[in-house]
Parts: structure tokens; sequence; C-alpha cells
């Protein structure tokens, strides 16, 4: 009788199969995590992105003509939000392109009604675009891209990341400076390595 060269013994078999066991039950349990978690993490990033409609609105119902210019200058400055007045010439894109975007559409429409128009791009410029009414003027605010990028890669798988802080010492040292050493743009800049002339 021939022997059978690739034959496992019970101890092999057992290995092998409990090996598989314990591969199976971690992708079920990260199949099972993502899924529970994608629904929250949909609703913060619409709620958010609701928050940032509704203080805008406010501070631009509440301000006068005048400063309104300002106040999209700086929200834009401090925040890398867009406030555009809406042409019905604006030609969009709709933002939901995958599950996790229809959610949060969904959930944006929910918070901010039926008439709030989410979209993926306007007039060839991409990103995530809000357009809402104040009174009777048409406005869209487009988001900073990361605050639903981050929610997104997420989900993804990530290979590598770096990040690297500038040293404590350089950022301390340059925002404890005497005030003849720093002029506006240094302090704005503690961070970086070379002051920007």
């Amino acid at each position: 009788m021939p022997k059978n060269r690739f034959a496992l013994s019970l101890f092999w078999r057992t290995f092998i199969l409990l090996g598989l066991l314990l591969t199976a039950g971690i992708i079920a349990w990260v199949q099972t995590f993502r899924a529970l978690e994608f629904e929250p993490r949909a609703m913060q990033a619409a709620q958010q992105i609701a928050s940032l409609v509704n203080l805008s609105r406010a501070g631009l119902q509440y301000a006068d003509r005048i400063n309104r210019v300002t106040l999209v200058k700086t929200i834009f400055d401090q925040e890398s939000i867009t406030l555009k007045p809406r042409e019905p010439s604006d030609r969009y894109e709709p933002f939901e392109n995958s599950r996790f975007t229809r959610m949060i559409a969904q959930e944006l429409h929910s918070r901010m009604g039926d008439d709030a128009v989410i979209a993926g791009s306007v007039n060839g410029v991409k990103g995530l675009w809000v357009g809402f009414k104040i009174e009777q003027d048409p406005y869209w605010l487009q988001a900073d891209a990361t605050r639903v990028t981050a929610q997104i890669l997420a989900q993804l798988p990530v290979t590598d990341v770096s990040i690297t802080d500038p040293p404590i010492e350089d950022a301390i040292e340059r925002i404890f400076a005497t005030p003849d050493e720093n002029s506006p743009t240094e302090i704005e800049n503690a961070g970086a390595k070379q002051p920007v002339s």
C-alpha cells in the first residue's frame, strides 16, 4: 500500500481548522463593527455640516450688507468654508454617489428641509456644496473637504500615515520672542521652520 506524502496528521488538521475559524471570526467581527459604526459616522458628518450651514445662515442673516463681505472673507480664512451666492445658471452634480454620501445627504435633508440642495460639484468645482436660502436669497456653502474626507477615509484601509509636528521648543521660542523680532507673519506661522517674508 503506497503512503500518501501529503497526508496531514490530526494535529495539523486541527491547527489549520482553528486558524481558519479564527480568521473567519475576525473578518466577521470587523465587518460587523464597520456596519454598526457606519450610521453614526454619517450622522455625525451631516450634523457638523448642518451646524456649519446654520451658523453661516445666522451670521449672514444678522450682519448688515456692508459687513457681510467681511464676514464671508473671515469665515473662508479661518474655517476654509466658501460662501457664494447661488445663481440660477449654476450647474451642479449630485453628491450622492455612494452609500455613505447618500446617508449624509439624507440626514442633511432631514435636518435642513427638502429645499436644501446637496451637490458634489458646482460649476466644475468639486467638493461638498450645500445650497440654502437666507430669507429669499439662495447661497452655496462649500465645506472644507477634510470634514467629510476624514469620515470617508475611516472606511477605507489605510496603510501608512505620517504626521510630523514642529519641535515644541521652536514654537515656544517664536511665540515668546521679543516683539522687535516678530512680525505678524512670524507669529501666525509659529510652527513653521522658516518665517514667511
